[in-house]
């Protein structure tokens, strides 16, 4: 059978469009798995660097680490820690002139070798009491954390504030160990001989 010129222009064209057809239907997903793939490369390849240079800098990250481990407040195994944190709060807040009227400890958690203390407090006053207390408890470092603050107004005088506040007290507890090797502070007897020209 002999296909005229016109027939076999028509079957090219057609054979083209079919084949282009599939190619479509089998490449386009295939461009796009292709472009998803270099785009979670690029990713991977931003998150290394970023990974590299966090690398780098963790001789700088430890000693600042081993700076801060130092100015946290060692306590023995079985010490009580509650009271001493609790004076510690108020007399923030009365050097500050930020009056508290509840103060409650929470329970004392573990996390990892260090240990904290949550504790909640009502407070009153003005606004500028407020702002030295909240600075006073930022330049105590590491040891002070203040993650919740509430704020409402007051009654009684105008620019009354009243809200509450938890901070968090960061501290470590040395092992019984530890405890058991540090020597106790001596006290002299009362048989050692009296210094010179004591009475």
């Amino acid at each position: 059978m002999k296909l005229s010129r016109r027939e076999l222009i028509l079957a090219f064209s057609t054979g083209a469009v079919a084949l282009l057809g599939v190619s479509w239907l089998l490449g386009g997903p295939a461009i796009a798995r292709w472009r998803g793939a270099s785009a979670q490369r690029e990713k991977i390849e931003a998150e290394c660097k970023i990974a590299q240079r966090l690398i780098a800098q963790g001789g700088e990250w430890e000693a600042r680490y081993q700076e801060q481990r130092v100015s946290i407040p060692q306590h023995g195994p079985t010490d009580p820690v509650s009271a001493q944190l609790l004076k510690r709060i108020e007399q923030l807040a009365s050097e500050n002139g930020l009056t508290l009227s509840r103060v409650q400890p929470d329970k004392e958690r573990s996390i990892g070798d260090l240990s904290e203390l949550a504790i909640d407090c009502a407070w009153e006053g003005t606004l500028e009491p407020l702002v030295r207390f909240l600075y006073a408890v930022q330049k105590q470092g590491a040891i002070l954390d203040l993650r919740q603050l509430t704020v409402s107004p007051g009654q009684g005088a105008a620019g009354r504030l009243k809200g509450n506040f938890t901070v968090f007290f960061a501290f470590s507890r040395m092992s019984v160990a530890a405890a058991a090797v540090t020597p106790a502070p001596v006290q002299p007897s009362a048989t050692e001989s009296s210094p010179p020209g004591a009475p």
